[in-house]
């Protein structure tokens, strides 16, 4: 072994740092649902606007949503809103009587034209399930 490959071997060795591999998970996890309340599927909005729904999931309570526009992340927001609604049409084995719902303004700057809003739920099991989308027009 040269000693270039030697010093690339020790330097690969020297960035593990020891850490313990992480534990992968071994139990089945259900994936999330959810519904975008707002904007509605094919609605034109202004370069401001409010992406609203809930999300929940039945073996692991939903933290938090990712929002997207156009595949790029623009909020991850915590569950702050009571949805009974939902849970009385769901009747969640877990996280009820806890929030469902989720509100976020989104700032689309100078983007104009069709779009893609995508929501994904990221549960305490470090689950994370794409749920919706919802195609629509910004105008400036």
């Amino acid at each position: 072994m040269t000693s270039r490959a030697l010093a690339g071997t020790l330097i690969l060795l020297a960035g593990c740092g020891g850490q313990p591999r992480p534990a992968r998970q071994t139990e089945r996890n259900i994936p999330s649902i959810g519904f975008i309340d707002a904007p509605a599927p094919e609605a034109t909005v202004g370069p401001t606007f409010v992406v609203a729904g809930w999300a929940m999931d039945n073996d692991a309570p939903v933290e938090r949503v990712r929002i997207y526009l156009d595949d790029q992340l623009v909020a991850t927001v915590p569950l702050t809103i009571m949805r009974p609604d939902v849970e009385e049409q769901l009747h969640p084995k877990v996280g009820a009587g806890t929030p469902h719902g989720f509100s976020w303004v989104v700032d689309a700057g100078s983007r104009a034209g069709y779009c893609t809003i995508r929501v994904e739920a990221l549960d305490a099991k470090g689950g994370l399930t794409q749920f919706a989308t919802a195609n629509i027009k910004i105008e400036p």
